[in-house]
């Protein structure tokens, strides 16, 4: 930006100063096992945002997976069976029956952290925001606040379609372990590929 110098003085070219800091981004333009994002600094950042763009799986028969989330620490990607606790809740219709529905998904532990609750057909993408903070401390378990969007989902060619209501998921990592990162992967509909998307990290500063 172009910054002023005062009475009598020339203006000067300055960098642009700014509070929310994009600190990681992957984009996907062919398939990936996993997409993790890192670059973590507590002492500078007082929270974090994390953005999934358009993200797909391949498509196995008429639909595809979806992409679900763990975390990573300096031991890896963790993924124990109980590592993670969520609960998810969104509304739904269903149009070919004319009908309102809301539901919710849960789990007291789990492997991983679920994003959308359903899989995608085959032209849907999946759009999430996710919110956390303090990834490196250590006196406390790690939160997370998310919501998946998804506009429109046909299960097997022959109900649907469904439109939702962003699913919010509140989950947990059930440790005080420092993070490093965050892991993205397939699952659901025999997915095993991440084939698209954008993963994008930002940082908002004390």
């Amino acid at each position: 930006v172009l910054q002023t110098g005062g009475s009598g003085a020339n203006p000067s070219w300055t960098a642009v100063s700014s509070d929310f800091v994009k600190l990681a981004s992957t984009t996907v333009s062919s398939n990936v096992s996993s997409v993790t994002l890192t670059g973590f600094d507590d002492n500078t950042y007082a929270s974090y945002y994390l953005r999934i763009n358009n993200a797909k799986t391949e498509v196995t028969g008429n639909q595809r997976g979806k992409i679900s989330m763990r975390v990573q620490t300096a031991g890896g990607v963790q993924s124990g069976g109980t590592d993670y606790v969520y609960s998810i809740f969104y509304n739904y219709r269903r149009w070919d029956t004319d009908s309102n529905n809301s539901n919710t998904s849960n789990s007291e532990g789990a492997s991983s952290i679920s994003l959308h609750d359903w899989y995608l057909s085959g032209d849907d993408r999946q759009n999430t925001d996710i919110y956390f903070a303090n990834p490196q401390a250590t006196d406390h378990v790690k939160i997370f606040h998310c919501a998946t969007t998804a506009w429109k989902h046909t299960s097997n060619g022959g109900d649907g379609p469904y439109t939702f209501s962003p699913e919010k998921n509140t989950a947990i990592y059930q440790s005080n372990t420092a993070l490093t990162g965050i892991n993205f992967f397939p699952t659901g509909n025999s997915a095993s590929y991440i084939a698209g998307g954008n993963f994008s990290l930002y940082g908002l500063k004390k």
